[in-house]
């Protein structure tokens, strides 16, 4: 085997671990997800904060909710609203109660 083969074959290693490989576990979990049931729960916000790394335009927004049961989830809202909290495996979406 040549030098040039062993490179390509190098190459095309590297490629997989660090491009193919992640793509294939991210649509395992996507498809996992699919697979739970959605669970929905009513929580009211204690919490919030931004955070915004230098040099970039990209904002994080985390919020803290309070739950009958112990536990705390995080995400984007106001202090004080009441929210529906949707999970599925590792997916959350939440969605802001108008008028509590």
């Amino acid at each position: 085997m040549g030098e040039q083969a062993i490179l390509w074959i190098f190459v095309i290693g590297a490629f997989s671990v660090f491009c193919i490989i992640p793509i294939i576990m991210q649509t395992w979990e996507d498809i996992d997800n699919k697979k739970k049931p959605i669970v929905t729960r009513v929580a009211k916000v204690l919490d919030k904060r931004m955070y915004q790394k230098e040099d970039s335009s990209i904002r994080y927004y985390y919020f803290t909710c309070e739950f009958e049961a112990p536990e705390s989830e995080y995400g984007v809202t106001i202090v004080g609203d009441r929210v529906i909290v949707l999970q599925q495996g590792t997916f959350s979406k939440v969605e802001r109660v108008v008028g509590n």
